[in-house]
């Protein structure tokens, strides 16, 4: 029974969450959000400015971004599938003040914003929590994954949707009807549209293993009627989501025999962006790895794996508690997704490369971690949720959470040293 202060405290929190965790961007982010400096680094400046830019030129000459002649001897722009000439919010940015470096500026600080609402309403929907909801939510929007891979602005949109489609869907599988398979059509219809190819197909796949999870849950309780209806709402929500994408995808299936990457991508192109040994260490200390290329082996952002010391005790601590089977499939699909990241320092990438239908056609394994982090996020919402209960055995966290802050004060002090 929740005491009356414990009221208050969810009462604050599910109230306030939202801009607690705008705050923290901004204040996180104050070089960015005060415009003191500029997201300029890598592709957002050499590529994804540019594809803004021509979409923005296009809409404001009456035309549709079709065929860009200013980028890669010649492009098109339409068909590409981690480019945005079919994003709403691209079309609409580029069709009234146009695109420069200040709108993308406060876009990247928006979807920051974006990515921790959604993981805030997804950690409340599991564990009920407004309060672990908020700690998460920030958690996930000042991640070292997020920071490192700033230039990479697919990824940042590809980020900030994917706790909304899975809270989406989640929905829908606890309670089918046509609200929750909208919102399922609408958030991957978002996440298609304007992120990364990469994230939908390893998306798919967490989707259908949760899809799995429910169908078992439903045939044990209702037996056919209560699957089929399960089943036919999700297929309609792949259906609505196939039509909110159906630009890129019928553009991209035009244009697939003149891109030369529009195909399976070889082994040894595909394992480029691994996650590294030298990048473990950042899961304490998100700046130890440095930013040295020769010295990493890889990109500086694929070496940033910083979730926060204690929640990163959180979801480890998640292994001395009761879970629910979300959190189990989530366990396991983030461990595999772990182990993919790593490359070839083990045959698993190589195996899914080669076996699993949609692996072979992108770059960068360490895009896998994404999920892995989302997982342990969401692993620690359940913990500390049950941390603050006032039954809880909480001995072990308890434990774990003194050991990662003495080695997080070791590393610091070893880096500074």
């Amino acid at each position: 029974m929740s005491t009356l202060n414990e009221q208050r405290e969810q009462h604050w929190a599910a109230r306030w969450d939202w801009l607690v965790i705008a705050i923290a961007v901004l204040v996180a982010y104050w070089p960015l959000s005060s415009f003191q400096w500029a997201v300029a680094h890598g592709d957002t400046l050499n590529c994804w400015l540019p594809w803004r830019w021509f979409i923005a030129s296009s809409l404001h000459d009456g035309q549709f971004p079709l065929w860009n002649p200013h980028q890669q001897f010649g492009y098109p722009m339409h068909a590409d599938l981690q480019g945005p000439a079919w994003y709403v919010e691209a079309i609409a940015l580029g069709g009234t003040i146009g695109h420069g470096i200040h709108v993308l500026q406060g876009l990247f600080l928006l979807y920051l914003m974006i990515g921790g609402w959604g993981m805030m309403r997804l950690i409340r929907q599991l564990h009920g929590d407004a309060r672990s909801a908020l700690i998460i939510g920030v958690a996930y929007a000042l991640g070292g994954f997020l920071t490192g891979h700033h230039q990479h602005f697919y990824l940042i949109i590809s980020a900030a949707w994917l706790p909304w489609l899975l809270h989406a869907f989640i929905g829908l599988l606890q309670q089918p009807g046509w609200q929750p398979a909208a919102r399922v059509a609408l958030t991957q219809g978002l996440l298609l549209t304007g992120g990364n190819h990469t994230f939908t197909i390893i998306g798919a796949y967490l989707l259908i293993a949760l899809f799995a999870l429910a169908a078992t849950k439903a045939w044990r309780a209702g037996g056919w009627i209560a699957l089929r209806t399960l089943l036919a709402w999700s297929v309609a929500a792949a259906i609505g989501a196939a039509l909110v994408g159906m630009g890129p995808l019928h553009a991209g299936a035009d244009a697939a025999g003149h891109l030369s990457r529009s195909g399976p991508i070889a082994f040894g192109d595909a394992v480029n962006g691994s996650i590294l040994r030298t990048a473990l260490v950042s899961f304490i200390f998100p700046f130890a790895p440095g930013a040295d290329h020769s010295t990493l082996g890889v990109d500086p952002s694929m070496a940033n794996l910083y979730m926060g010391a204690i929640v990163l005790a959180l979801a480890a601590g998640a292994l001395f508690r009761r879970r629910t089977a979300i959190e189990n499939l989530l366990l396991v699909f983030g461990i595999a997704c772990a182990v993919i990241a790593t490359g070839d320092a083990t045959p698993v990438y190589r195996w899914v490369w080669a076996g699993v239908p949609g692996m072979n056609v992108f770059r960068f394994p360490s895009y896998f971690y994404l999920f892995t982090w989302i997982a342990a996020l969401v692993l620690a919402g359940g913990t500390l949720t049950t941390f603050w209960k006032p039954d809880a055995k909480d001995a072990q966290v308890r434990i774990l959470l003194v050991v990662t802050l003495l080695v997080d004060d070791i590393a610091y002090n070893t880096r500074i040293e």
